[in-house]
């Protein structure tokens, strides 16, 4: 599901599509189980803490920013919809949650180099 998507209208969409099948086909028989419903969430590169983030890897990192999102299922909903708190996912590595999943020392010292001087931007 997309940032901008609003989970109700999603389920409402797929429920209303499947119903329409079932009226096609009167022996289609479906059955729809939830594992896991959440909603997805971005915030726009506008808001400060993107601005500040990209700053501090440029100042810190000597690099352009990737921006990405990921298909997991993060805590960072929870601050922007339930509390309204600007946040973004970073941190040190690349994949996560593989086999012999690792992060270099390096990248560690990296990431405090970036989130330090984010703070600091942000506290001044």
């Amino acid at each position: 599901m997309n940032p901008e998507e609003n989970i109700k209208e999603a389920y409402a969409e797929i429920n209303e599509m499947l119903e329409k099948l079932k009226r096609e086909d009167r022996e289609l028989k479906i059955e729809v189980k939830t594992l896991l419903k959440a909603a997805s969430a971005a915030i726009p590169r506008e808001k400060q803490i993107c601005i500040s983030l990209a700053g501090a890897i440029r100042k810190a990192l000597k690099r352009d920013v990737k921006y990405w999102m990921t298909p997991g299922f993060i805590d960072m909903r929870y601050f922007m919809h339930d509390r309204g708190i600007p946040i973004v996912s970073y941190g040190p590595g690349g994949l996560t949650h593989v086999a012999n999943e690792s992060v270099a020392i390096s990248d560690v010292m990296d990431c405090i180099k970036v989130l330090s001087t984010v703070a600091m931007d942000l506290l001044e």
